[in-house]
C-alpha cells in the first residue's frame, strides 16, 4: 500500500476515525518503537528520534517506513548484547528502513542473525549501519547471518549501508541469503567482519570459514547483484569476503564494480576440507546451472577467485588485481602527507558510503582513519 498525501489524509480524518496514513514519532507519540509498528497502518511512517531504543523489535506483513530523522550516528535500536534487534516478517515491497543503526544484535538458535532476520520480505534498507552483531554457537546451532539474514523468498536490496565488526561462528558475517529470493547489494562498506568466530565477540568454529556476504542453496534459486561495494580487513580462515555453497540448487551472482582489500587471514588449526584460498569470492556446489560474473572489480591482498569444480559457469571481465595495497591518498599522488590529514580532519565525523576519506571503508571518517594516515606517513 502507497500512502496519499498528507492533504488528502487529513481530509479523509475529518470524516472517519484514523486517516488512511499517517507520521507516527517515538517517543513523542508512541513511547517505544515496537508501540509505534503495532499501532501503524500499512503506509505509515514511524519518525525515530535521537536516542538508543533496545529491541527486540519486529514487523509482521505491514508496509512501513521506520526512519531516524536524525541518521544512524545518532539513532540505535540495539539488541543489548543478548537478543536479535529486528525481524521482518512476509513485509511487502515499499518498506523502508533508513537511517538507523542496526547494533549489538545477538542470536543462538538455528534461525541465525542477531542484527535483522528477514523472512519472505522485500524490504529497501539504506543508509543504516550494522556494527557489532552476532551470530553465537557452532553449526547446526546458528553460527549465521550476525548482521542480515534473508531467506525463504523475497526481493531485497540494501544500499549504501556499512558493516562493521559483526561476527559470524560460521558464515555470513555481513549477510547471509538462504534457499531462496533474490538480493541486490549496492554501495555498502564492510569493514573488519569476522568469520568463523573470530572478531567481536564470537565463538570458535574451527572447522569452516565462509564470506562476509554468503549465499545458501538447498534447492530453490537464489540471485544475487553486489555492485560498488568495498570490502576491507576482512577477517577469517580465508578471509573471503564473498562466498557461495550450492549443494542443490541454483545460485546466480554478478559482482561489480566493487574492491577487496587487506584480508586479515587467522590460521586454521583443523579444516577437515580442501584447503582454504585467500580469495576475494568463492563458490562449492554440488549442482549444475549456477553462474558467477566478476566484472571490474579491484583486488589487493586478494586472489580474485576460486570455484571449486563442480556447477559454476565463470566469467570475469577485466579484473584487476593491484600489485601493493595503496596507502591512504586523496589526491592520487601515491604519498601519504598533510593532504590526507587534513582531508580527515576537515572531513572528521562524516557518515556515508564510499567517502574518500574513509580509509578504513567502514562508513564513517574517525579515528580509525587518522590512524591509517599516521602509520603510513611518507
Amino acid at each position: 500500500m502507497r500512502c496519499v498525501p498528507m492533504v488528502v489524509c487529513a481530509a479523509i480524518s475529518l470524516v472517519s476515525h484514523r486517516a488512511s496514513c499517517a507520521d507516527l514519532t517515538v517517543p513523542s507519540m508512541y513511547g517505544t518503537v515496537q508501540e509505534a509498528i503495532d499501532a501503524a497502518n500499512s503506509g505509515d511512517v514511524i519518525l525515530i528520534a535521537p536516542g538508543t531504543y533496545p529491541g527486540p523489535f519486529s514487523v509482521s506483513g505491514k508496509e512501513l517506513t521506520l526512519r531516524g530523522v536524525a541518521g544512524p550516528l545518532e539513532t540505535i535500536l540495539t539488541g543489548e548484547g543478548t537478543h536479535r534487534v529486528l525481524t521482518l516478517q512476509g513485509v511487502p515491497a515499499g518498506t523502508v528502513i533508513e537511517g538507523l543503526t542496526i547494533a549489538d544484535g545477538a542470536h543462538s538458535d538455528a534461525t541465525g542473525s542477531g542484527g535483522v532476520m528477514s523472512i519472505g520480505s522485500s524490504a529497501t534498507i539504506r543508509n543504516c549501519r550494522f556494527v557489532r552483531n552476532r551470530s553465537l554457537g557452532c553449526y547446526p546451532a546458528s553460527a549465521w547471518g550476525a548482521a542480515a539474514y534473508y531467506g525463504e523468498g523475497g526481493s531485497a536490496l540494501l544500499e549504501n549501508c556499512a558493516f562493521v565488526e559483526n561476527s559470524a561462528a560460521y558464515s555470513g558475517s555481513g549477510v547471509y541469503q538462504y534457499l531462496s529470493g533474490s538480493i541486490a547489494i549496492r554501495n555498502c562498506d564492510f569493514a573488519r567482519n569476522a568469520t568463523g568466530g573470530h572478531g567481536v565477540g564470537g565463538s570458535p568454529c574451527n572447522y569452516t570459514d565462509n564470506g562476509t556476504i554468503h549465499l545458501q542453496n538447498e534447492g530453490g534459486t537464489v540471485s544475487a547483484v553486489i555492485e560498488g561495494c568495498r570490502f576491507s580487513e576482512t577477517i577469517g580462515y580465508g578471509a573471503m569476503a564473498i562466498s557461495c555453497w550450492s549443494p542443490g540448487g541454483v545460485i546466480g551472482l554478478n559482482v561489480s564494480n566493487c574492491r577487496f582489500v587487506l584480508p586479515i587471514v587467522v590460521p586454521s588449526p583443523n579444516v577437515p576440507y580442501e584447503p582454504i584460498p585467500t580469495v576475494a569470492v568463492s563458490g562449492y556446489s554440488y549442482s549444475s546451472g549456477n553462474s558467477a560474473t566478476l566484472a571490474l572489480n579491484e583486488y589487493c591482498g586478494y586472489v580474485q577467485s576460486h570455484f571449486f569444480p563442480a556447477g559454476y559457469a565463470l566469467s570475469v571481465i577485466d579484473g584487476t588485481s593491484m600489485e601493493g595495497c595503496p596507502s591512504p591518498d586523496v589526491d592520487g599522488d601515491g604519498l601519504t602527507t598533510g593532504k590526507e590529514l587534513a582531508a580527515v580532519l576537515s572531513s572528521w565525523g562524516s557518515v556515508g558510503t564510499g567517502l574518500p576519506q574513509d580509509f578504513d571503508m567502514d562508513g564513517l571518517v574517525d579515528g580509525n582513519d587518522l590512524s591509517r594516515v599516521l602509520s603510513g606517513w611518507q
